[in-house]
């Protein structure tokens, strides 16, 4: 239930996601570490999830999109940091991928689709989930270096459990309006890679 040696040293770390629902800014039920890094070619995301009761996660061989009622991982990116727009990736613990692009004002519209790669497995702890994301799947602007707004996502279904990073309550307003309109951490695919929470 971690990044392969290969990847020591390489990857930014993310921990402490927050419930939204059911229990407003609490830490989430079950423990979730999410490894982030990019090469020439690829952005990359490592979803660690922890289960104590893995013989609950709920995941199915399905069709693409149809992973609604399955534990999922989810990371959305504003690559051109304006909160108006943001492509957004998920996967089941098999691997099995659903994405959508978001608009502020139309929610989510998941006839659109990209080339992308996820694979999934299903441990006695939990669950691990890869994700990798072409940058020729994605429009961004030009400037040198980048900066994104991301938002990380795990659902745990058996729970009516979502929780978020950055933190996301619910008293102030809906998922990615509230994520995607005020300041973001932010990937600087340059030279060198952080994620930087902002104020």
């Amino acid at each position: 239930m971690k990044p392969s040696p290969a990847w020591q040293g390489k990857l930014a770390e993310v921990k402490g996601l927050l419930q939204r629902i059911p229990h407003d800014g609490e830490p989430s039920s079950q423990k979730t570490e999410v490894y982030l890094g990019y090469d020439a070619k690829n952005l990359y995301a490592i979803f660690i999830c922890f289960d104590t009761e893995p013989q609950k996660i709920r995941a199915r061989l399905s069709r693409r999109e149809d992973i609604i009622d399955d534990d999922s991982v989810e990371i959305m990116l504003d690559t051109f940091n304006d909160h108006r727009r943001a492509y957004a990736f998920l996967s089941n613990p098999l691997g099995v991928q659903a994405d959508a692009l978001w608009t502020e004002g139309q929610d989510f519209d998941f006839s659109f689709d990209t080339v992308w790669d996820s694979q999934g497995k299903i441990t006695d702890r939990g669950f691990v989930v890869w994700i990798s994301i072409p940058f020729r799947s994605l429009r961004f602007p030009s400037s040198d270096p980048q900066t994104w707004g991301i938002l990380l996502n795990r659902g745990i279904p058996r729970n009516n459990e979502d929780t978020f990073w950055p933190p996301e309550s619910g008293r102030t307003s809906h998922r990615p309006r509230r994520h995607l309109s005020r300041p973001q951490p932010a990937i600087h695919p340059a030279r060198h890679f952080s994620v930087v929470p902002r104020a």
